[in-house]
């Protein structure tokens, strides 16, 4: 598969897509409930890893919970 993104590129990002409810409503929403929809199967995220907080990630999704993921 082809790189979607190069050296360079820009990219724009909707950081509220997948926003999940204030922590002070937890106790109204379930804490895997999102404002819009949860990430798809092929959807490009952008997200923080836990190890490093200097940089993002950016990665499609190719499974969902419920999934099996074989890598060959």
């Amino acid at each position: 598969m082809a790189p979607l993104l190069n050296q360079g590129d820009r990219l724009f990002v909707n950081k509220l897509v997948y926003t999940r409810y204030p922590s002070y409503l937890s106790g109204y929403f379930d804490k895997n409930y999102h404002l819009f929809h949860a990430p798809e199967r092929g959807d490009v995220i952008v997200f923080t890893p836990p190890h490093d907080y200097e940089r993002d990630f950016v990665k499609r999704v190719i499974g969902i919970p419920g999934d099996v993921v074989d890598i060959d």
